[in-house]
């Protein structure tokens, strides 16, 4: 009777919660082609299920705060650093923050728990990367690809913008909520195996890792465009040429690596880009503000 009164709980906590169940086995996530019967499911399987879809709720509902964020960052430009050097120039890093700085004044965000720091690694991707709460690694590669002060504005722009936007730490929600939902592929597949199907824990192995990369990269995708845009919002604010983000897309994806495959790729974004700049007016700043701006950037990256 104990036992009955056990399963009959759990049957109820999972009553409202049971599109999850159905879902992971609609999709194949554990290659069986129907739900086992009620009936021969265990009470071990029932609990095994339960903590999946709790997993899944947690991962769902998880929020951070200003301090959470800052750690997150601090660990992830941890580990950036861990396998990449720095590039050791007080002239082009002052620059660099000093640029910044004066960009994250003008966003919807510009202060921060810990601040915005902005360093160059000395690498030769064209890659830069935007920690949670504020921390900014650029890597020399891309800062090649610019020509002018307004195309590393841009550079530091579009990177700010991930910051204001919280996209890592959506990424990290996101993640989080797709490695819950391969643990309830998990489960799925372990209570499926004990009423026979044992190829459904092979199947799951195969379908984990591709459930967490598109849940991910399809937010990436997204979260590029937008902060794309948030850009050119910003540039215009303190009076640099938005277009020159389009510029240095240009640039980029001459310089790329063949082997990798953005998504979306720098023709799409230029796409994205000169839709939102259609329209706009121009912005042109004196002569004398762009002979300034490029013996500014002549002198600090030059020689990058």
């Amino acid at each position: 009777m104990e036992a009955k009164q056990r399963q009959t709980a759990v049957e109820e906590s999972l009553r409202p919660l049971g599109i999850l169940l159905v879902a992971a086995i609609a999709l194949g996530l554990t290659g069986c082609a129907s739900k086992p019967k009620q009936d021969e499911l265990r009470v071990s399987d029932l609990f095994v299920l339960t903590q999946g879809i709790q997993s899944f709720q947690a991962a769902e509902k998880t929020d951070f705060d200003s301090e959470d964020e800052n750690a997150i960052g601090r660990e992830a430009a941890a580990r950036i650093l861990a396998t990449r050097r720095v590039h050791h120039n007080d002239t082009a890093t002052d620059y660099l923050n000093l640029l910044g700085y004066a960009l994250s004044l003008y966003s919807d965000r510009p202060e921060t728990f810990g601040g915005y720091h902005f360093l160059i690694l000395d690498s030769d991707e064209v890659n830069g990367y935007a920690c949670p709460g504020g921390i900014i690694l650029v890597c020399r590669g891309l800062l090649r690809c610019a020509g002018s002060e307004d195309q590393v504005a841009a550079i530091l722009s579009q990177l700010i913008s991930h910051i204001v936007l919280k996209d890592g730490l959506e990424a990290l929600k996101q993640f989080r909520k797709a490695r819950a939902l391969s643990s309830l592929a998990l489960a799925v597949a372990k209570t499926e195996k004990s009423s026979g199907d044992d190829a459904s824990l092979q199947t799951f192995a195969q379908n984990k890792d591709l459930i967490a990369k598109i849940e991910i990269s399809h937010y990436s995708r997204e979260a590029t465009f937008e902060a794309d845009k948030m850009s050119t919002v910003i540039m215009r604010r303190i009076g640099y040429n938005p277009g020159a983000l389009v510029d240095l897309l240009t640039t980029m994806k001459s310089r790329m690596d063949p082997m990798l495959k953005p998504n979306p790729t720098a023709d799409e974004r230029i796409s994205a880009l000169e839709k939102v700049l259609a329209g706009q007016p121009e912005v042109a700043p004196n002569p004398e503000a762009v002979r300034a701006r490029q013996e500014r950037f002549i002198d600090a990256l030059g020689k990058i």
